[in-house]
């Protein structure tokens, strides 16, 4: 990684980062709950249904999770984008923007359910000779509509910079109730289709808290009379490259456990989905971060004061990289005692799969929040050709390597192609914006986690027991690479942003 010397920020720049560790926070505290609380449900399904149903509930989930977030067709983003514009300038607009954005997500996810639905026998019994699940699956279907729905109106509070209202509908709320739901099912002998039908209704109540907060954060903009300030043209040239790009993501990030699908058992699929979600957390953290950062953004690219940005680029991404270290430790060293303790034994064979995922999933990380910035600051159709193009490489990779290797050729295909996905769009950021997130500060976080991997192999010449061994590899993977950090000297803004961070963390 090339290093640029560190560049003072400015008082106001320090009130940005002052606001980003804020915000980030409220994030981090809120993804890693929701996602959490989502990771523990899939453990729970994973145990409680065996590796067949449990399997096939991860085909449906992945197929209609990954429909679900294509849905709004980039509107997430345009009501973030035009949005921040016209909040608190121009509230007829702002309304505009906020209902029409909502109502077509919506709209949109009825249509497709329609299809969807009609359309199961055919999915479930020639695409994935599956027959068994084809009503469960048209009862999964009916979640989409609120889901994509739920995306833009969680999107929508954030023009607020207030995150605590997209973290609470979209991650807490809808998580709780998921689980809480299943519970009560499978204990009245509903098992699958608990399952199924426990997603559904959380993301219904959780769309209905998203809707309560936007009327609640916006109340000046929907008593005024509403004023289309933008144009279904200039909406569209905005949002729909993005949802190109969207597109090629979640076919990238959801493809491997498709292409298993259909040309393996449903078991391997489930063992797959469980190293899979333990690779997500990694993906999480970055979310967590993007979420404050993504409207930040948007607010210094409208101010033209790209130093900030660019300020803000490089806490964002050494935080992300810092935040995760540990976990990428843990696995790198007890990947197998991770998929043990976590999952059971059944599903030890997803060791491998995991430390391949971890490796692509850590570079998306290092790159830091490359595709936000492209999208926010205007260059959303070079982020989507560059999408369409890791897309081909990705169903190519896929459909080459997961008929011979089943998993492993899957992990490889999406690692690859993630891996390179942001690589690449770090070098586009470059170019384009002359935005470079690394400066020689890192250098004590590279010495701090070698340093630590040096202590982590002589744990592993231990021979512990799988509880025993993960529980002191990630004891001394925590301790080892934050003790190491502060040993070696926190630079200014690092100090201030824990400080922030953790008064954040506390009064929730």
């Amino acid at each position: 990684m090339a290093l640029k010397t560190e560049v003072k920020p400015s008082a106001d720049g320090n009130s940005s980062v002052n606001r980003l560790a804020v915000g980030a926070g409220i994030s981090l505290v809120g993804v890693v709950l929701g996602r959490g609380l989502e990771f523990v449900k899939q453990v729970a399904l994973a145990r409680l249904l065996g590796l067949e149903a449990f399997g096939l509930y991860a085909l449906g989930w992945n197929l209609l999770r990954s429909i679900g977030i294509l849905l709004p067709l980039g509107l997430q983003n345009g009501v973030l984008h035009f949005g921040a514009r016209f909040w608190r300038q121009d509230e007829g607009g702002l309304r505009s923007v906020l209902t029409r954005t909502i109502g077509a997500s919506f709209l949109i996810g009825c249509l497709v359910t329609l299809v969807l639905f009609l359309a199961a026998p055919w999915l479930m019994t020639d695409v994935f000779d599956e027959p068994e699940f084809t009503t469960a699956f048209r009862v999964f279907t009916l979640m989409l509509p609120f889901m994509g729905a739920l995306r833009v109106a969680a999107n929508a509070t954030r023009i607020s910079q207030r995150m605590q209202y997209s973290i609470a509908a979209e991650e807490i709320v809808q998580s709780i109730l998921n689980i809480v739901l299943f519970a009560l099912l499978y204990l009245l002998g509903w098992q699958l289709m608990g399952a199924v039908v426990s997603t559904v209704l959380s993301y219904v109540a959780a769309l209905a808290l998203a809707l309560y907060f936007v009327r609640r954060l916006f109340r000046a903009a929907f008593r005024a009379p509403s004023r289309p300030a933008v144009t279904p043209r200039q909406m569209l040239a905005f949002s729909v490259p993005t949802s190109l790009a969207d597109i090629s993501g979640v076919i990238v990030s959801r493809a491997d456990r498709l292409f298993l699908g259909f040309y393996w058992p449903s078991a391997e699929v489930g063992i797959y989905q469980a190293a899979a979600q333990i690779a997500i957390i990694l993906a999480a953290i970055l979310s967590a971060f993007n979420m404050i950062l993504m409207p930040m953004i948007a607010d210094q690219f409208h101010k033209k004061d790209m130093g900030q940005l660019e300020e803000l680029y490089r806490v964002n991404t050494k935080w992300g990289i810092y935040c995760i270290a540990p976990l990428v430790l843990v696995i790198l060293f007890a990947a197998e005692d991770v998929m043990r303790v976590t999952f059971g034994a059944a599903f030890v064979g997803g060791a491998t799969t995991l430390l391949i995922l971890t490796v692509g999933q850590f570079v998306n990380i290092a790159t830091g929040a490359t595709g936000t910035i492209l999208i926010m600051t205007g260059h959303q159709t070079a982020w989507f050709r560059l999408s369409l193009v890791v897309l081909v490489a990705n169903l190519a990779l896929n459909l080459t390597l997961v008929p011979r290797w089943g998993m492993i050729g899957a992990a490889i295909a999406t690692a690859t192609t993630v891996g390179g996905l942001f690589t690449i769009s770090l070098l586009i950021v470059k170019h384009s914006l002359d935005l470079w997130p690394y400066d020689r500060r890192y250098l004590k976080g590279i010495a701090a986690g070698l340093a630590t991997a040096v202590l982590l192999l002589g744990v592993r010449l231990l021979g512990l027991s799988s509880l025993a061994n993960l529980l002191l590899t990630a004891t001394v993977a925590v301790a080892g690479f934050f003790g190491l950090l502060i040993l070696l000297g926190l630079d200014p803004e690092d100090r201030d942003f824990i400080a922030l961070l953790m008064r954040r963390v506390r009064a929730r």
